[in-house]
């Protein structure tokens, strides 16, 4: 599958790319891990641009993001851990791995919805609870669009730098999920920080200051 992968990729280009990401988030068994740094391999060949390798892995992924925000939509809280119990095995979901996103989505809310998508294990499955929760659609989509953004970045710069041994950054996710979570921290610390600067209110010149 790993070689079918590469040759969508080299035949389709960026289409290529956006079809694969959206597929992976469907297919427990693919290997999802290996679709962008390949794709940063073939950008630093120069047959692709980075910045267009990325923006067609974000599209893909998160409009793959959309069936599973409307399926915990449409099944609800109720019949979706009965519905994962007999069908969840084919797409890699089950109702202990729903709970757990649903831990996080009631703890975070929207802002969960950001931070799974930098984590393997939940970047897909945090779309259900958010779904279920009958989250804003724009909310959604921008949050996804962020986090899914930020980690399709990282993945493809490190299949850029390493070139042809691309195959290698899977030994590097652990890490780069990190540094990915550390960076969105402090995004968002810079982001509260400056609104919490523009609240304040302007201290009063006095008449002295006006030369009166």
């Amino acid at each position: 599958m790993v070689s079918w992968i590469e040759q969508l990729i080299t035949t389709l280009g960026y289409a290529g790319i956006a079809l694969l990401m959206f597929v992976a988030n469907f297919i427990p068994f693919f290997p999802s891990d290996l679709i962008m740094p390949f794709a940063g391999f073939v950008a630093s060949q120069g047959k692709l641009s980075l910045l267009g390798v990325t923006l067609a892995g974000t599209l893909g992924s998160v409009a793959g993001q959309l069936p599973l925000y409307y399926l915990g939509r449409w099944l609800g809280s109720r019949p979706l851990p009965a519905w994962l119990q007999r069908h969840g095995r084919w797409f890699g979901f089950t109702p202990q791995a729903l709970a757990r996103a649903q831990r996080w989505f009631d703890k975070h809310g929207a802002l969960a919805v950001l931070i799974c998508r930098l984590i393997p294990t939940m970047r897909a499955l945090i779309s259900l609870p958010a779904g279920m929760a009958r989250m804003a659609l724009g909310r959604f989509m921008l949050y996804s669009t962020i986090g899914i953004g930020l980690w399709t970045l990282l993945v493809t710069a490190l299949g850029f730098s390493l070139g042809r041994h691309y195959t290698k950054a899977a030994g590097y996710l652990e890490t780069l999920t990190v540094v990915a979570l550390a960076l969105l921290l402090a995004l968002a610390g810079a982001w509260w920080l400056t609104r919490r600067q523009s609240r304040q209110p302007q201290p009063k010149r006095s008449r002295q200051d006006h030369g009166g």
